[in-house]
């Protein structure tokens, strides 16, 4: 009996009061939109951020050469070389390695009749898809 008599009373209050009954559903409802867009776009950029990491493979490290441009002059930097990448992969100097990839890349332009077109080209080693398994159009090539 007294749920129903609870009921009722609340009920009778909610009609008596419709401004305030609307405006604390708006709330909650704008609150528990909000909580469940956050959660969903931090699981979202968590996935994404997985993925992201997954395709850069698990033990994979990636060696490029550092070039201070103030310091130096860019031409005549140091760059690694495939004798580098072989002394790598040489029996026994360092076991843990299965593979070494070698990429290059930079700009190519293109010219056909009085069209000029610049692309980005990447050059890579066979071990390139030992080491980043992937479809040849995914590559970005």
């Amino acid at each position: 009996m007294k749920l129903f008599e609870s009921l009722r009373i609340a009920l009778g209050a909610l009609l008596s009061n419709k401004m305030r009954a609307a405006l604390t559903m708006l709330g909650i409802i704008i609150g528990v939109g909000a909580v469940i867009g956050m959660l969903a776009l931090g699981n979202g950029f968590q996935g994404f951020l997985t993925s992201q990491f997954a395709q850069l493979g698990v033990g994979n490290f990636y060696v490029a050469p550092f070039v201070d441009t103030n310091r130096v002059d860019i031409a005549r930097a140091a760059r690694l070389s495939s004798q580098d990448a072989a002394a790598l992969t040489a029996p026994g100097r360092a076991p843990a390695v299965a593979a070494v990839a070698i990429e290059y890349s930079g700009n190519a332009q293109i010219v056909a009749g009085s069209d000029r077109f610049t692309f980005s080209v990447r050059a890579v080693n066979p071990d390139f898809w030992i080491v980043s398994p992937q479809d040849l159009g995914a590559a970005g090539c």
